[in-house]
């Protein structure tokens, strides 16, 4: 981080949950684990008309503890999509079906794993959710009203 190349941005540290700007939160700080060391990230969580979009980065805290939080924070609200990096490459199928079935527990209608979550994991995540999977890849837009998919690939 260079101060000198940043002048004009302001840099807030939000460690627990927070509104960030309209209808847009931060899950605030949670704690993971990478190759055997603390990792603290975040997720976001999107409050659309029809329920609660989370978007995490690689979810070393676990897909499901973001979602949990996302659930805590607003109760009653739908948990519409979860999209992201999950970080499930080296889990097993078992291990697979044990976090589908967690999120469908928290209600999750839609999932839209990618980049981290890893290739075997993926299918077998789409397998499991069959028509509630949706694929989504860099630079698509969401459409939240209809929960479609616009690709610019």
């Amino acid at each position: 981080y260079s101060a000198e190349k940043h002048q004009n941005m302001n840099l807030i540290a939000m460690s627990k949950p927070q509104n960030i700007c309209s209808d847009i939160y931060t899950s605030g700080s949670l704690k993971g684990k990478y190759k055997r060391k603390d990792l603290y990230e975040q997720a976001m969580y999107i409050d659309t008309p029809k329920g609660i979009i989370i978007i995490s980065g690689c979810s070393h805290s676990g897909i499901e503890n973001i979602a949990q939080r996302a659930k805590k924070l607003f109760p009653d609200k739908s948990m519409l999509l979860v999209c992201g990096g999950w970080h499930l490459s080296s889990k097993s199928d078992d291990e697979i079906n044990e976090i589908c079935k967690n999120l469908k527990l928290l209600g999750v209608e839609k999932v839209a794993p990618s980049h981290c979550t890893g290739t075997k994991q993926i299918a077998k995540i789409k397998s499991i959710f069959k028509e509630d999977f949706l694929e989504l890849y860099l630079g698509d837009l969401i459409n939240h009203n209809k929960l479609e998919l616009k690709n610019f690939s």
